[in-house]
């Protein structure tokens, strides 16, 4: 576990020195040799990466997306938004995609 997760960090470095998913798969190679992991893992961190996705490490196992979770997911979110984007600081907003609005009451504490 602890390897892949070097290996990520390593994959978003590439992404953000825009290097293709094939360049960010051969260096992964030169520098893991046997213990990389697959080319499959790599295209996929690589495309999640460049989709701005920010965390690096997998929610825990076994882990429950509760409320509490979710406020401090949004938190994070927010903290990354107000130093990305200073001028969105007061009016942070947050879209769902139409998806039914979480109703628990430290969820909406935080939206709010």
């Amino acid at each position: 576990m602890e390897k892949s997760l070097e290996q990520r960090y390593v994959i978003k470095f590439c992404v953000r020195l825009q290097k293709s998913a094939s360049e960010n798969f051969e260096m992964v190679r030169e520098v893991f040799n046997d213990e990389a992991i697959s080319r499959a893992s790599i295209f996929h961190w690589h495309k999640a990466f460049k989709k701005d996705m920010l965390n690096v490490e997998d929610i825990e196992l076994g882990t429950t997306v509760n409320g509490s979770y979710y406020a401090n997911v949004l938190r994070t979110i927010e903290q990354h938004v107000k130093r990305k984007r200073p001028l969105l600081r007061n009016d942070f907003l947050l879209h769902h995609d139409n998806a039914r609005p979480y109703i628990a009451r430290c969820v909406l504490d935080v939206l709010q």
